[in-house]
C-alpha cells in the first residue's frame, strides 16, 4: 500500500509538534478536505448504531434464553410467592432429593417438602408453614 508522503508528513508534523494530537487531525481534515470531517462523523454514528444494534441483539437474545429454562420459571414462582431466600434454598433442597427433579416442581408437588422434613428432621419447623403458605396446606409425607 502506498502511503503519499505529504499527507503522511502533513499528519506527523504537527502530531509532535502540538501538545493535543486531535487538533493537528481537526486542522488536516478541516483544512484540507472539509468534507471529509462529515465522512468520519457519518462512520462513527454507523460504528455506534451497530455496536448499539448488537448489543440489543445479545441482551435480548440473553433474556430469551434465560426466560424459558426451568430455573427462570422456579424464580419467577418465587418472586410471585414472596418467597425468602432462605425459602427459596429449602425449595432448592427438596428438588435435589431423590429422585432429583427441577426446582419448578417442587411448586407442584407438596410431598417433595414432606420427604424433605423426614430426610432432614432439623427443618421440619420450616418444610411445614413453607407448605401451607404455597399449597394451603400442611405437607403430606407420603413419597414417590
Amino acid at each position: 500500500m502506498l502511503v503519499n508522503s505529504s499527507v503522511s508528513a502533513t499528519l506527523t508534523m504537527p502530531l509532535f509538534a502540538s501538545g493535543n494530537p486531535f487538533e493537528a487531525i481537526s486542522r488536516y481534515l478541516h483544512g484540507s478536505r472539509p468534507d471529509m470531517a462529515y465522512v468520519v462523523a457519518a462512520g462513527t454514528g454507523l460504528l455506534l448504531l451497530l455496536v448499539g444494534w448488537s448489543a440489543f441483539e445479545y441482551a435480548r437474545k440473553l433474556y430469551h434464553d434465560n426466560a424459558t429454562t426451568p430455573a427462570a420459571l422456579a424464580r419467577e414462582l418465587a418472586r410471585l410467592h414472596g418467597l425468602s431466600h432462605a425459602d427459596r434454598q429449602l425449595l432448592a433442597e427438596a428438588a435435589q432429593l431423590p429422585p432429583a427433579v427441577s426446582p419448578a416442581t417442587v411448586f407442584l408437588d407438596p410431598s417433595r417438602l414432606g420427604i424433605l422434613a423426614i430426610n432432614r428432621p432439623e427443618l421440619a419447623d420450616r418444610c411445614g408453614p413453607l407448605a401451607t403458605r404455597l399449597f394451603g396446606e400442611p405437607y403430606t409425607s407420603r413419597g414417590r
